[in-house]
């Protein structure tokens, strides 16, 4: 990785959100380790970050995959525009920001305190309230897309793996997804899941798994998970398609 991108990376992390980037954001754990293992000899995947945020993710899969070609997608305007800027000298990766969702169009974006809370779904008061990340600042309409469209389009035959990290939205874009799904052209998903509504009329992890499952996708393991009070909060899952 571009050591100009990585500092520039770092200072706006800590800057808008409190924390050593270097520290907590780009150590690639065992849930990219064991993606690379899946992959097997495949060097160059194709990746698709949804819900790219700053570059997080796509940081972590550049150090695992120098030359994967990585498309993010992120409909925050003043997020996707740091985005672009941090990675537009690589010709590997490809920034968009529109929002990947179930129908192409527009739709409302609800912008919080926090951006990392941001999501196509209003908070859910029940557990939000009084949690200033979830704290309402705006709604704008941003651009969406689904995914089966924006392949077609961008004559992408496969995904090796499909990174979605988009506050409740998850089932949106998978429901976006159903051509790429029923042809056995996404190989991998790494989603992050939750246990608990945060957002109104999200899925939770069962109804990802159940989603999944007629397309033939195991999960292979739950990573990252956050409790509270003993019971499980959110967590990233690894599904993959049985016959890779």
């Amino acid at each position: 990785m571009n050591q100009k991108i990585k500092q520039s990376l770092r200072h706006f992390v800590q800057k808008h959100y409190g924390y050593d980037l270097s520290a907590i954001r780009t150590k690639v754990g065992d849930d990219f380790l064991d993606q690379k293992k899946l992959l097997g000899n495949i060097l160059t995947p194709m990746i698709f970050d949804v819900g790219a945020n700053i570059g997080q993710t796509t940081y972590k899969y550049k150090k695992l995959f120098q030359k994967a070609e990585i498309y993010g997608f992120e409909p925050f305007p003043e997020v996707f525009e740091k985005y672009s800027e941090l990675f537009k000298r690589d010709k590997h990766v490809h920034a968009e920001p529109i929002a990947l969702s179930k129908e192409n169009g527009t739709a409302d974006f609800y912008s919080n305190n926090l951006h990392y809370t941001n999501s196509l779904l209003p908070n859910n008061p029940e557990y939000t309230d009084g949690n200033e990340r979830y704290d309402p600042i705006a709604t704008l309409r941003v651009k969406t897309e689904t995914l089966d469209s924006y392949c077609e389009k961008h004559k992408i035959e496969r995904i090796h793996i499909l990174k979605m990290d988009v506050q409740g939205g998850e089932l949106l874009v998978l429901q976006g997804s159903k051509k790429m799904l029923g042809n056995g052209s996404i190989d991998m998903i790494f989603t992050e899941v939750e246990f608990l509504e945060m957002y109104k009329r999200q899925p939770l992890m069962q109804d990802i798994a159940s989603f999944l499952t007629p397309y033939g996708f195991n999960l292979h393991k739950i990573y990252n998970t956050a409790s509270e009070n003993g019971a499980p909060v959110a967590g990233d899952a690894l599904f993959v398609r049985a016959k890779i």
